[in-house]
């Protein structure tokens, strides 16, 4: 799992932001990825990287086993700001799909806080149709 203090020093490389800032930051997007996960064993972090390596953003999941219905729900996806717009989060969502269906999951579902109508487009470009609390897609 992506440590705070990598996240941290890969915001210092890539923004022009104070290791402080980017630690803080790092904190607050864990901790609030952490407090949402915390309820549920089935919890899968991933660290996302660049061909080169860097690491350009995380991804938090947790499985919800229901009766007879599994579901992988999407609690935080985050792309550096540098890296954005370059296909990354697009390869991520894909290699989620692709891990939902190795473990016969077959709904991933996903809450949109952020009020950017491009996060919502992300979304619904990728399959996605939006529900009552957020978004679902059926593989």
């Amino acid at each position: 799992m992506l440590s705070v203090s990598e996240y941290a020093t890969a915001l210092e490389t890539v923004s022009k932001i104070s290791k402080q800032e980017g630690r803080q930051d790092a904190e607050r997007s864990f901790t609030a990825a952490y407090h949402r996960s915390s309820a549920s064993p089935f919890r899968y972090p991933f660290r996302i990287r660049t061909t080169t390596s860097r690491i350009a953003g995380f991804c938090w999941t947790t499985l919800r086993k229901k009766p007879r219905l599994k579901t992988m729900h999407l609690l935080n996806l985050h792309i550096l700001p540098i890296y954005r717009g370059r296909g990354i989060g697009s390869s991520t969502m894909q290699e989620l799909e692709i891990l939902c269906r190795a473990k016969n999951v077959p709904i991933i579902t996903l809450s949109v806080s952020s009020p950017d109508p491009r996060t919502r487009h992300f979304y619904e470009r990728l399959g996605f149709e939006g529900c009552d609390n957020g978004y679902i897609k059926h593989l």
